[in-house]
């Protein structure tokens, strides 16, 4: 799926009316960085702690187990090039180390170590990844790319591994979120010119709507109890609820809202139309992590307060 403005770091400056313009025109000179997947790898085997483990029930599982098919060969499958850029927190971007890290780093580490093969990825800017692809350069697309850019170009795409729902944020303590009939007079704050705002006007057109210019704007209304709820991107607001800015201040109610005319269709790895066999093995990889617990492991390292 495109990008969430939402879910960039403010050096990304965000453009236009919705929250899913792509913005990649920030996106550094082309890099030639080959570096293999292992070199990333966090401990995704470490115990779960008690919080953890009680999120465990609102980790997303999209799958039904009884449709996995036979394990691809790892000989037929090869090596795979990933293609990232290092500039989409928090899936992929340099640590201070100057490595690549995030949750595109590990999940594809995890895919390959399911289907035993070796694997590498190679970080370009966005702007340069379709083409990088056609150009036989690489292997596969795991950089959020937006699933129409990957259908226009006639690219293969994996089943979706994780969604971007709209939630409401409310108070810490508060009840959960009102009946949409008793929302009337309520306040909810919100980015402008967004899809939330549109999801907003056509379903909880009867609550007090009070746009903002930025998501931090509307977050703060929040926080400073301004207005009774904020509304938007999920993901990000995850890292908002978990991070230094709230304060503590809230946690999310109602939701998650999945509609995809508003918010997607998802997250997927796009491949050349010569490769099918890609897709199909990393569609095998997807259910198994999720089947064996690992997507759950890494689902909540990387977002310790679930979107879902």
């Amino acid at each position: 799926m495109a990008r969430c403005e939402d879910s960039l770091t403010a050096r990304i400056k965000p453009q236009g009316s919705s929250s899913f313009s792509p913005v990649f025109a920030m996106c550094a000179a082309a890099v030639a960085m080959l570096v293999p997947v292992s070199g990333f790898a966090q401990d995704t085997d470490a115990a779960l702690d008690s919080q953890q483990q009680a999120t465990l029930g609102h980790v997303p599982n999209y799958w039904d187990f009884k449709t996995v098919g036979d394990r691809p060969s790892a000989e037929d499958l090869g090596s795979v090039r990933f293609l990232m850029t290092d500039d989409f927190p928090p899936f992929s971007y340099l640590a201070r180390d100057g490595q690549l890290a995030g949750f595109h780093v590990d999940f594809a580490r995890v895919l390959c170590e399911e289907l035993q093969i070796s694997c590498q990825i190679l970080v370009r800017p966005y702007a340069d990844l379709v083409g990088t692809l056609g150009d036989g350069k690489g292997d596969a697309i795991l950089s959020g790319i937006a699933v129409s850019t990957a259908l226009d170009q006639g690219l293969l795409l994996s089943d979706a591994y994780l969604t971007t729902p709209a939630r409401f944020a409310a108070k810490a303590g508060s009840e959960d979120l009102p009946k949409v009939e008793d929302m009337a007079g309520r306040s909810i704050s919100f980015v402008t010119g967004t899809s939330h705002e549109a999801f907003l006007k056509g379903f909880f057109g009867e609550a007090d709507l009070r746009p903002y210019d930025s998501r931090f704007a509307a977050r703060r209304a929040l926080r400073d109890g301004d207005v009774d709820f904020t509304f938007g991107d999920g993901l990000s607001l995850s890292l908002w609820l978990n991070g230094a800015q709230s304060k503590g201040c809230c946690q999310f109610v109602g939701g998650p809202y999945l509609e995809p005319r508003f918010f997607g269709n998802g997250f997927t790895m796009a491949f050349s139309p010569t490769r099918p066999e890609l897709k199909q093995g990393f569609d095998y990889a997807i259910r198994e992590i999720f089947k064996s617990g690992k997507f759950a492991e890494l689902y909540l390292r990387y977002f310790p307060v679930s979107f879902f």
